[in-house]
Parts: structure tokens; C-alpha cells; sequence
């Protein structure tokens, strides 16, 4: 009796360790969190994995982020993702614990910046003729100088999720009369 009572754990051990879902599996899903950008507040975020690789990531009120992901048997995520309408490219990389994973993002964005009056005519330097006329205004109005430019810009962060559905958006309804 001690022999069939030993060999029914030590049969539950192995299908109850052997059962557990991969985190390839318990990735797919939806996920709800926040995201933390290096200088900014906070914001409430979606992200959700598919089972081919690829995965959204759309902050509250934005526009989502699109890209492909990949995850190991200990739970290591990695991906990268693109905001085609914005021009912003970026990695993150992750740990996924039980439900919650936890993360970094790194992502390059275009910025407009003002341009100084060194960058349009630096000191010392003389503008080559040709130079000047192709940029000559038309006659009677002033020399315009560009006010800004547009350059990259790392933009680093922090993100946490937890597995589950995303709130439902409220519906609002107009107060009033007929």
C-alpha cells in the first residue's frame, strides 16, 4: 500500500511540473499596466501577444506601437517595435513572473528643435556664393530662417503589465432634453 501511495505522488510531481504552461504560452493574451518614459508621468497601456510573434503596444489615448516579439523558456522577452506614423523605432526586453512582466523600452523619436542663428551662419564661416543665391528670397521680403529642425532622440523607459483584459472604454452620454 506504501509503494502505490509513494508512486501516485511522485506520478502527480512529474504531471503537475510537467503540465505547467511554457511562457511561450502564458504570454498570449492581452496584458494592462503602465509605461514610465524617462521625464514624463506615468501612462496607462494595452499590450497584446500574439501566438505568431507579433504584439501591439498601445498607450492610452496614442497610437499603437506594432512589432515582433520572441521569449525563452525562463520567461526572457525581447522585441522590437515600430509607430509607422510617428517614425519611432525601439526595443524592449523583459521578464515575464507568474501574470506580471516587467521591462525596459528604448526608442529613437524624431524631435523638432529650434535652430540657432550659428547653425544657420556659423561664426567665422562665410556662406559660398552659389549658396546665397539659391537661398536668396524674393525681392522685398526678408531672409527666412529656418525656426526648427528635426533630430533623433533616445527616449528610454520602464513598463510593467499584468495579465488581463483591458477596460472597457466608458460610453458617454449626452445630458439633455429631446
Amino acid at each position: 500500500m506504501k509503494k502505490a501511495a509513494i508512486l501516485l505522488l511522485g506520478v502527480a510531481l512529474v504531471l503537475s511540473f510537467g503540465c505547467a504552461k511554457k511562457p511561450a504560452e502564458v504570454i498570449i493574451g492581452v496584458w494592462t499596466g503602465t509605461l514610465t518614459l524617462e521625464g514624463e508621468e506615468a501612462q496607462n497601456i494595452v499590450m497584446e501577444f500574439m501566438e505568431d510573434g507579433n504584439f501591439t503596444l498601445t498607450p492610452e489615448g496614442d497610437v499603437p506601437a506594432k512589432g515582433t516579439y520572441e521569449i525563452d523558456d525562463q520567461g526572457n522577452l525581447t522585441g522590437e517595435f515600430t509607430v509607422e506614423e510617428e517614425e519611432i523605432a525601439g526595443k524592449m526586453t523583459g521578464l515575464l513572473e507568474k501574470e506580471t512582466i516587467k521591462g525596459e523600452i528604448e526608442m529613437t523619436v524624431k524631435v523638432e528643435v529650434p535652430v540657432t542663428e550659428e547653425e544657420v551662419a556659423p561664426e567665422g564661416e562665410e556662406v559660398a556664393p552659389e549658396k546665397v543665391e539659391e537661398a536668396a528670397p524674393p525681392e522685398g521680403e526678408e531672409e527666412a530662417v529656418p525656426e526648427v529642425k528635426v533630430e533623433e532622440k533616445i527616449v528610454k523607459g520602464t513598463f510593467e503589465v499584468t495579465k488581463g483584459e483591458a477596460p472597457a472604454e466608458e460610453e458617454t452620454t449626452e445630458e439633455g432634453g429631446e
